[in-house]
């Protein structure tokens, strides 16, 4: 139950439905046994329970097969988003979610509305944390904060989350590409500025952030050159979420994107994993970022198409809570096709000897991409020790 529970409402927070379709209807059924038939019924009222809790709903006969899908796809089709700023006239209810009910009065009309709340991470008149020497602009401040993305400028992030040096905090590794493939090279010289700001949104007192963490770049853009900014920001356990906001000066385009991130909890969590940075084919005069050095080995990058013939690397660390003594950790990578076919694996064992005195050991992969064909992959990294196993995924492309 409490799994289920978990998973609903990281769902809800993330705003994703959840749809459930029964597989066996879809074939002709054996006779079953009474019960047989009430083994199946149980489950398929668990599908139709999990699913109405996940704003969404279960198939379970093959006459609404098709017609379901068509549903799935018409209801993320087109939508409303509504806001409201709420007054907070007493301190203490500013950590309650809002009471949003939503009503229609057609008739037949099912509504299926979710709530999400947008704090502001700066009151006005109190600046808190670190402020930058030149703060961004109130207009990159306002598409950065916006509950809706901005679109008019392409943003590629990917983020990673690593153990801090204190006693109890997380690093996240943040690379930002700004522009497209097509655009980056468009306004040569272009200054780019971006804005990163990390909430939590569901925090309790206290449990949160202290200061919500911000970081902020200006960076000129070389001629002709693509644009990677990285940065990153110092983190309490738990969910963030983290806005971003970039705009390119002279061509006065703007856009933002959010990014969830979980940063564990690594005085308590027994066993825990960081995300996975990638970096390909590093030109040799490269520098390392000033912001990521002594966190990550080699430079990251945010995209994920590569050729064949670039050396693809991957970085990533385990953690593991020396009370009780620690144990090896099993390491699994496997590289599947979109056809669903294994096209590499490897294992490889994390001794005890390879973890410093914190618990931490890295991993480092090199997966041979030179005889894939061009295509879509998915990498799967597993970590397993005793009865835990934890997993990461990457995709990426060959062009």
């Amino acid at each position: 139950y409490w799994r289920v529970d978990a998973a609903v409402g990281i769902a809800d927070r993330d705003n994703v439905s959840i749809y459930a379709i029964d597989p066996t209807a879809m074939i002709g059924e054996p006779a079953l046994s009474p019960k047989e038939t009430k083994q199946r019924d149980l489950r398929r009222l668990f599908l139709k329970q999990l699913t109405e809790w996940g704003f969404g709903f279960a198939v379970v006969d093959s006459a609404g097969y098709e017609p379901a899908l068509d549903r799935m796809f018409r209801e993320h089709t087109a939508y409303y988003t509504l806001g409201y700023r709420t007054p907070v006239r007493d301190p203490k209810q500013s950590s309650k979610p809002p009471l949003v009910e939503v009503r229609v009065k057609r008739q037949g009309l099912l509504v299926r509305a979710r709530t999400t709340r947008v704090d502001r991470t700066t009151p006005p008149g109190r600046p808190r944390g670190r402020q930058p020497k030149e703060p961004p602009s109130k207009a990159l401040r306002d598409v950065q904060l916006s509950a809706l993305p901005q679109t008019d400028l392409r943003l590629r992030v990917a983020a990673a989350v690593f153990r801090g040096p204190g006693k109890n905090e997380g690093i996240a590794a943040i690379t930002a590409a700004v522009g497209t493939p097509t655009d980056e090279v468009a306004a040569d010289g272009d200054t780019i500025n971006v804005a990163y700001t990390a909430v939590q949104p569901y925090a309790r007192p206290g449990e949160g952030n202290r200061e919500p963490p911000t970081d902020y770049q200006v960076v000129s853009q070389p001629d002709g050159q693509p644009i990677e900014i990285h940065s990153q920001l110092v983190l309490r356990p738990g969910y963030q979420r983290v806005d971003i906001g970039a705009e390119r000066v002279q061509q006065g385009r703007m856009g933002s994107i959010r990014v969830p991130l979980e940063v564990p909890d690594f005085e308590k969590d027994r066993f825990a994993m960081s995300g996975v940075v990638v970096n390909a084919a590093d030109p040799p005069g490269r520098p390392m970022p000033a912001t990521l050095a002594g966190i990550l080995p080699f430079p990251p990058t945010a995209r994920r198409m590569f050729a064949a013939s670039e050396r693809l690397r991957m970085f990533m660390q385990v953690y593991v809570n020396g009370r009780p003594p620690l144990h090896p950790v099993q390491m699994t990578a496997r590289i599947m096709d979109d056809g669903g076919a294994f096209v590499f694996e490897t294992k490889h064992t994390l001794a005890l000897e390879q973890f410093d005195r914190r618990g931490i050991a890295n991993y480092t992969l090199e997966p041979p991409i030179g005889a894939l064909s061009p295509g879509p992959y998915l990498l799967s990294i597993d970590a397993a020790r005793d009865a835990n196993t934890l997993h990461r995924d990457v995709r990426f492309e060959i062009r």
